[in-house]
């Protein structure tokens, strides 16, 4: 059916992602006994957000609980480390559920305290989730620009898990602009990049995007063989999702073939093909239990039964899907859907069902059921056009919003710096001071200390002065006192000589 739609399935490489576990109750009983078990200390505030990034897979507003009860703790203990995950953890949920402005109040609050530890790889990450945010609400520009920043940090520590995936997500933006041979150099450049690190399972995903690429530039041969590159890494992985993703693409990608061959037999061959992808994407989306999956593929094989013109079967397949449909709340593909079921009950040669198992409609219940099924289509496009249009406008006005808030934000952000480096001065100022005061001080105790020694020195020159003269003085009156014994022992002398004269006389 050439205006009905065909749905290529994209791989979107978001910045952040959980692990999805096989056996959640049992992770979440594991990490509830721990933090049971816990002091009130950083290891609480790890299996918090442990416990929280378990929920995040199953139930969002539990694991934004378990969050703000990790982010409360962190700060309490005043563990940046604790704090910067909860923080990252929290704009995850957030974005999860849609709430896109706190998911960047709380990126930006992450990103501040990493800028502050200057952890590059986790600055970068930030980033990158701010981009990814600005990306879903369309503001392409400010999602680029932190793009373009994650990835200059990024190439900056060669933090090659990083580049990749910046680079797939500006590729992505360019994909979403159709700028396909922009977006296609992006997606090489991540390919080339990932091959060297060979991580086979982000090569798939990029190999996917690759195809499609080709598949949207009407490069059928060459999306063709990039599919059948990605399904091989896939088998080879084991990932059944992947496989199932591939095959649907290539499904598609045959019908496309079959609708605008001009030859015949090509286009009855590609037709076969075309079945023979989308049954076994089906049979695949079934046992993976992936509903979405297996409404596009019921859709695809309603699709090509219409184009076959066998309407009978084709109303099947498109009943099944909207059923599906209706029960997950899938609205964009209801409109090409009631419009292919208008033009069934219109065109078709033989007496229809009303639905599957219901009863044989007349000719005119035929046409009346065309009709409404028309009317149906009409509503459903209006209605997708109006929500399309509500989306623009909420994307302009929380742009508009987020705008506001930051320039606000760069506001007090200016203010805090002024303030921080006006602390900073004076802490410099008094840091200068000390050290002007030490360096007074050691130059006088230095000018205190000299003059001691000098002093000292000139005590002691004039002490070993006081004792040469001591010994110099000592030695002169040694010398008067040995002159003056032989003096007197002279002088003894004279007298003995003289009375011994004299009584010599007095004998004669």
């Amino acid at each position: 059916m050439k205006n009905c739609k065909k749905t290529i399935i994209l791989i979107i490489t978001q910045v952040f992602s959980f692990a999805y576990f096989h056996s959640q109750n049992q992770l979440v009983d594991s990490i509830l006994n721990l933090v049971k078990k816990d002091k009130v200390d950083t290891l609480k505030v790890t299996h918090l957000n442990n416990l929280a990034e378990a929920f995040a897979n199953f139930n969002t507003d539990t694991a934004i609980i378990m969050s703000n009860q990790a982010l409360k703790l962190a700060l309490k203990l005043n563990y940046k480390k604790g704090e910067s995950q909860s923080q990252t953890h929290l704009g995850i949920f957030y974005y999860i559920i849609g709430d896109y402005e706190l998911a960047i109040s709380h990126y930006r609050e992450a990103l501040s305290i990493n800028v502050k530890s200057g952890s590059q790889k986790e600055i970068a990450l930030h980033l990158g989730n701010i981009g990814v945010t600005y990306m879903a609400i369309g503001n392409y520009k400010k999602s680029m620009d932190f793009y373009l920043q994650s990835l200059k940090i990024n190439e900056k520590v060669g933090n090659k898990k990083g580049i990749v995936t910046n680079l797939c997500n500006i590729g992505i933006i360019y994909m979403n602009q159709k700028n396909y041979s922009k977006a296609l150099q992006f997606y090489l450049k991540a390919l080339n990049l990932k091959e060297k690190i060979d991580d086979k399972s982000d090569i798939a995903s990029i190999i996917i995007n690759i195809a499609n690429v080709y598949y949207r530039q009407s490069n059928y041969s060459g999306a063709l063989e990039t599919y059948l590159k990605a399904l091989k890494i896939n088998e080879e992985l084991g990932n059944k999702t992947g496989m199932a993703v591939v095959i649907g693409n290539i499904g598609n990608l045959y019908a496309e073939l079959a609708t605008i061959n001009n030859n015949i037999a090509k286009a009855d061959s590609f037709l076969s093909l075309a079945f023979d992808y989308n049954r076994n994407y089906l049979k695949m989306s079934e046992e993976l239990g992936n509903k979405p999956f297996q409404s596009v593929a019921l859709g695809n094989i309603g699709n090509l039964y219409y184009d076959s013109k066998s309407y009978k079967k084709a109303l099947e397949y498109y009943y099944r899907s909207l059923a599906i449909d209706f029960s997950l709340g899938i609205m964009d593909a209801l409109p090409y859907k009631y419009e292919a079921l208008s033009k069934i009950y219109e065109r078709s040669n033989v007496l229809l069902l009303d639905t599957i198992g219901g009863r044989i409609l007349n000719n005119e219940e035929m046409r009346m059921r065309a009709l409404y099924f028309y009317k149906r289509f009409m509503t459903a496009r209006d209605t997708l056009y109006s929500e399309e249009n509500k989306k623009q406008l909420i994307q302009k006005e929380m742009n508009f919003e987020f705008e506001k808030k930051e320039a606000a934000a760069r506001a007090e952000q200016d203010k805090k710096d002024i303030i921080s480096n006006e602390e900073l001065r004076q802490k410099e100022k008094q840091r200068n001071y000390f050290i002007i005061g030490f360096v007074i001080v050691g130059l006088l105790a230095m000018f205190i200390l000299k003059g001691y020694n000098d002093k000292r020195k000139a005590n002691l020159e004039i002490t070993q002065q006081k004792n040469i003269l001591d010994e110099k003085q000592k030695e002169i009156l040694d010398s008067l006192h040995y002159a003056k014994r032989i003096q007197k022992t002279l002088i003894t002398n004279e007298n003995y000589f003289q009375k011994n004269i004299k009584r010599l006389q007095e004998l004669k």
